[in-house]
């Protein structure tokens, strides 16, 4: 049986559920990018700007911009592919 109480606080979201859930066996690739996608979605939200996405994630803005335009996902409101 699996306890949430045994997930590190960093995947818990605020009422004890697990903010990252499996739906079963997939490629590790395929789940991180799946994960990574969501993170930066919810980092939007909240920072509105790379560089305070970038300062939230710790990691460079360089590195923001770079995942940004690979998932198509955008700080100006619509998906950087969207015509």
């Amino acid at each position: 049986m699996f306890f949430l109480d045994c997930l590190p606080a960093q995947v818990k979201s605020g009422n004890g559920k697990p903010l990252v859930v499996m739906k079963g066996i997939v490629p590790l690739n395929d789940a991180v990018e799946s994960v990574e996608k969501q993170l930066l979605e919810t980092a939007i939200a909240r920072y509105k700007t790379s560089r305070k996405i970038a300062a939230a994630l710790k990691v460079n803005q360089t590195t923001v911009i770079r995942k940004l335009k690979k998932y198509g996902l955008s700080t100006k409101g619509k998906s950087l592919f969207a015509e």
